[in-house]
């Protein structure tokens, strides 16, 4: 079973952090409707994460994304759709 799905469904959860291999997959999909109430997102050495997808509608209150040390990560898609971010960083970078 997909871990992310399983987790959009705590309904008032305000903060995710998945740290040291939490997530093995290498696609981690932000569907539309999930994480309705989520602030904060944090994806801490995820060794094998090579892509992140996030669809339009999906976590439309984040404020804070961290995405550090996954080396293999290649592409954040759709970051534009995370329209109330105050601060996003991408493995060390700031992103607009």
């Amino acid at each position: 079973m997909d871990k992310p799905n399983v987790l959009k469904g705590l309904a008032k959860l305000e903060n995710l952090h998945l740290l040291n291999q939490a997530y093995e997959g290498e696609l981690l999909h932000f569907e539309e409707g999930g994480f309705q109430k989520l602030k904060s997102l944090e994806l801490f050495e995820l060794k094998r994460l090579k892509v992140v997808r996030i669809d339009r509608g999906a976590l439309p209150v984040l404020e804070d994304l961290r995405i550090s040390r996954c080396e293999h990560l290649e592409e954040v898609h759709s970051i534009q759709h995370l329209t109330n971010v105050k601060h996003a960083e991408v493995n060390g970078k700031l992103v607009n």
